[in-house]
């Protein structure tokens, strides 16, 4: 939100230097496909940020609250040869699309994607900072100024965005939660005698903080006295090997659902980096045994046991495919694919739950090499390849704090407004199988749709079984994931709870016939999956039934305006 009028605002705009492309182009995108756009910092306020970084010349820059990438790009051009830039972000979704948008236009410069809790991240990274942006959870602000303070370099400035909020700091009496946290912080600071600040009218306000000139002289002198070492060395056989196979990593998550830091993470173990006598021997990477139903060729290795079986393969592609295949497969490793990829620290204890590995502490080493080795950036990057954004190259640097597992609620049923109510149904170009009326699952045949695309309600659908992975679903229909979570109206969800109709296009506004009759148990999600018709108009067709979880047994479900006379439907 702006302070100032929309004529001097359209003043200013004439009068600054103009958007360069590529940020006109992430704010374009941004606005077209992000619901929350208005967090966007905007052409005027990332002038401002891109001078201030040019003027200062960090080395080392920390930006708290990623977004879409736009104010880290602005940020990013004023670094000081070999400086290095650092973001965080909590939501995976936006950090990979700032991933992407740094592939693409953040000019070469050395940036660091972080994703995770900022509290936790800050207090990990080891720099003196020279400029500090703060745009993130509002109730958050003074903890992460008391953490990026004293860490604040000798002429480091931090930046505080949102300070006037929308204005609701001026009010007389401050009611909202963000509001009031905003004017606890510039209360803060104002308060703080280690530091000068300046609050300036710049779009949603902006807050400019240097440290006091005594304040900076002492802190600089201690700083000089004690020093700050930090050390991350990497074995680089490991690095080597992990660039080898990151790849196969990656491409194996978008077809099976495997993480791809958890792939890596075993290979590196299993294998020693690539320098283990059964890898040198079959190419066996995982150390996969052969197990009572492998035909193909054999090798013999002392481990548990003295001369155990174990699999040989013709190249590592094989082992890392054979390697998925084996805990897609296999129904005790099933419960790992509801978690989240994400999720690495669930993803080991669950493999080890498993049985996968019999040493009692290989949860904590696959941790440890993910962790070491920034292993879950790979999972982001395959997320965004799958979304069919721009590549990321690797001059991107992600790095992943373990997360929550995601949210697999489906039931839940957003309204949408008449925008979403348009018909922008995608065309997917391949054979199939056309039927001339709803096909309605039986409980006697466990399979009962016909293999690929067929056609349901004149669209193009799927039936794909429990355990499958969406991510490997969009990537081999060449659908966007989230396109594809949209047309089967899901949250962030990856792999399916049971068996169930995937559509590859948006569902009809009516059905084929007038009506359906429920069955016992179903929701108004099931019965959307059913027929291939979409869940806000079966609410507005049968209102009474919109707030319930699930429909009683027996229900007449209108799939078009309901009328008790008409003999068919009104097709769209």
């Amino acid at each position: 939100m702006s302070m100032i009028s929309p004529l001097v605002e359209k003043y200013i705009t004439a009068f600054s230097s103009p958007e360069s492309a590529e940020l006109a182009a992430i704010s374009q995108s941004t606005k077209n496909d992000h619901p929350a756009a208005h967090m966007l910092s905007g052409h005027i306020q990332g002038q401002l940020l891109y001078f201030l970084s040019c003027l200062l010349e960090p080395k080392f820059i920390l930006e708290i609250g990623t977004f879409t990438g736009y104010s880290a790009i602005c940020l990013a051009k004023g670094l000081a040869e070999n400086g290095e830039l650092h973001t965080i972000e909590l939501r995976a979704d936006d950090a990979a699309t700032a991933a992407s948008n740094f592939s693409k236009f953040n000019q070469n410069k050395q940036v660091t994607l972080h994703i995770g809790n900022a509290k936790d991240i800050i207090a990990q990274l080891p720099h003196k900072w020279d400029l500090v942006f703060i745009d993130a959870d509002k109730t958050g602000y003074i903890d992460y100024y008391e953490l990026v303070l004293p860490r604040l370099s000798k002429n480091g400035i931090i930046i505080a965005d949102n300070v006037l909020f929308h204005g609701q700091v001026l009010e007389e009496t401050i009611t909202g939660k963000n509001a009031k946290a905003i004017h606890a912080f510039n209360q803060h600071v104002q308060n703080d005698p280690r530091t000068e600040q300046v609050l300036l009218s710049v779009r949603d306000g902006i807050m400019i903080i240097k440290k006091t000139v005594a304040q900076m002289k002492i802190l600089y002198t201690m700083l000089g006295l004690i020093g700050f070492f930090w050390c991350n060395a990497q074995n680089e056989k490991t690095v080597a090997y992990i660039n080898q196979y990151k790849e196969i990593a990656m491409q194996e998550m978008s077809r099976s659902g495997v993480p791809a830091s958890i792939t890596l993470a075993q290979a590196v173990l299993e294998s020693q980096s690539g320098e283990s006598v059964l890898v040198k021997k079959s190419n066996n990477h995982f150390g996969i045994k052969c197990k009572v139903e492998w035909t193909g060729a054999k090798v013999y290795h002392n481990d548990d046991a003295k001369g155990e079986c174990f699999r040989a393969y013709t190249s590592a592609e094989k082992s890392f495919q054979d390697h998925s295949d084996f805990l897609k497969t296999r129904p005790h490793y099933a419960f790992l694919f509801y978690l989240s990829p994400m999720d690495y620290e669930a993803w080991a204890y669950g493999l080890k739950k498993a049985g996968y590995a019999t040493a009692p502490t290989y949860p904590q080493k696959l941790i440890k090499v993910i962790t070491d080795y920034n292993l879950n950036q790979y999972n982001i990057i395959a997320i965004a390849k799958a979304k069919e954004q721009s590549p990321v190259t690797q001059d991107v640097k992600i790095i992943v704090a373990a997360s929550k597992p995601i949210n697999n609620n489906i039931n839940a049923i957003a309204q949408p407004d008449a925008a979403e109510l348009t018909d922008d149904r995608e065309e997917v170009p391949l054979k199939i199988v056309t039927t001339k009326k709803n096909i309605i699952a039986s409980n006697s045949n466990p399979s009962p749709y016909p293999s690929g695309i067929f056609l349901n309600n004149e669209l193009k659908v799927i039936y794909a079984s429990k355990g499958t992975s969406m991510l490997a679903l969009a990537n081999e229909y060449h659908i966007t994931l989230s396109k594809l979570l949209s047309f089967n109206d899901m949250d962030e969800i990856d792999i399916l709870c049971t068996n169930q109709l995937i559509y590859l296009e948006r569902k009809q506004k009516k059905g084929i016939t007038d009506f359906y009759i429920s069955k016992s148990g179903e929701s108004i999600y099931q019965i959307a999956q059913i027929t291939g018709v979409r869940i806000e108009n079966i609410l507005a067709y049968n209102n009474k039934f919109r707030k319930l979880l699930t429909v009683p047994t027996g229900s007449k479900i209108w799939l078009n305006t309901p009328t008790e006379s008409s003999p068919t439907a009104n097709k769209k």
